[in-house]
């Protein structure tokens, strides 16, 4: 499926979800599996794990300049010895900040790879991202969606000819 008008229109982003089918907890839901990406508040998302889907992250980051999210920077009253008001007045700047904050974020690798990413939109919910579905394209995608993720993140995704994926940090 492609579409032109799109920056992904260039590359090819199937409807099937099959990264799930070595799951036995998948299996229990679709026999085979396999999955297709369905609609959730206009948006497109994986209905067993809940991620959206390569092309979603693909189209809304291709080209966006990466910023450091507004929580890991110093506010402008921070010093050894907060008043209250100075307080209140930092978190209120960070808010703003973060509400209008376009961007990636790694989540706390619990299994010890970068297996989701948050991402963040004004105006639209917090999405995840869950790298698994990197298996589910073709080659010269992973690449492209591969890049954008290096791009925020500075984690590289690899394919391996076996089909396995690796990552390294950049």
């Amino acid at each position: 499926m492609t579409d032109p008008d799109l920056p992904s229109g260039q590359f090819l982003w199937p409807d099937e979800i099959r990264c799930h089918a070595v799951d036995p907890v998948a299996r229990r839901v679709h026999a085979d599996g396999v999955f297709t990406w369905q609609p959730r508040s206009g948006e497109p998302y994986c209905p067993f794990c809940g991620s959206v889907p390569p092309r979603f992250l693909f189209d809304a980051y291709v080209g966006v300049t990466p910023v450091v999210p507004p929580w890991r920077t110093q506010c402008a009253h921070d010093r050894p010895h907060l008043t209250p008001d100075d307080f209140r007045s930092c978190e209120a700047d960070r808010l703003a900040a973060a509400a209008a904050w376009t961007g990636m974020e790694v989540a706390d690798q619990k299994y010890g790879w970068p297996h989701k990413i948050y991402l963040h939109r004004p105006g639209h919910r917090e999405a995840k991202f869950y790298t698994l579905h990197l298996r589910d394209l073709p080659a010269a995608t992973v690449d492209a969606v591969a890049g954008v993720i290096e791009a925020h993140t500075r984690i590289r995704f690899v394919a391996g000819a076996d089909g396995t994926f690796g990552y390294r940090t950049t």
